[in-house]
C-alpha cells in the first residue's frame, strides 16, 4: 500500500494509512487535486473491501509542513494495462511481438507490412514500458 501512495501523490509520507479487516483508514493532510487519485488508486490494490476517507484536503502548502515542496502529481493517463506489465506478460508480448517480425514477408507487400508494423509496435510497447506513438 505504502509503495503504491508514492505513485499516486507527490507527498506520500504525510499519508497515515491504517487497515481493519479490508477496510482502508487514510488520513492526513493532501493537496485537493489528489484526493479523487489516491482513494482510486487505494480501491484498486486487491484485498480492499472498503475506504475510510479521514484526509485533510488543502488547495495549497500553505501552513501546512507536511505539504511544503512540489505540487500536486498528476497520474499518468494511459490504460492501467500499459501502466505495469507482469514479467510474464512482458515476455509473452515480446515473443509474440518476434513472432510477427518474423511473419512480415517482402514478398506480400501488404500483409507483410502489417504484420511487421504491428510486431515493431508491440516490441516497442514492451521495451518501453509505455503506449505506442500514434
Amino acid at each position: 500500500m505504502r509503495a503504491r501512495l508514492g505513485r499516486l501523490v507527490s507527498h506520500p509520507g504525510a499519508i497515515d494509512v491504517t487497515t481493519n479487516k479490508g477496510t482502508v483508514i487514510v488520513s492526513g493532510p493532501i493537496f485537493d487535486a489528489e484526493v479523487g487519485q489516491l482513494l482510486k488508486g487505494v480501491a484498486a490494490v486487491p484485498g480492499v473491501g472498503a475506504i475510510e476517507n479521514r484526509l485533510e484536503p488543502h488547495r495549497d502548502a500553505d501552513h501546512v509542513s507536511a505539504l511544503q515542496g512540489p505540487g500536486p502529481r498528476e497520474v499518468a493517463r494511459m490504460p492501467a494495462s500499459w501502466r505495469r506489465w507482469s514479467p510474464t506478460a512482458r515476455l509473452i508480448a515480446g515473443v509474440a511481438g518476434v513472432a510477427l517480425l518474423a511473419l512480415s514477408s517482402p514478398n506480400r507487400p501488404v500483409r507483410g507490412a502489417v504484420t511487421g508494423i504491428a510486431g515493431v509496435e508491440l516490441l516497442e510497447r514492451v521495451l518501453l514500458g509505455t503506449r505506442a506513438r500514434a
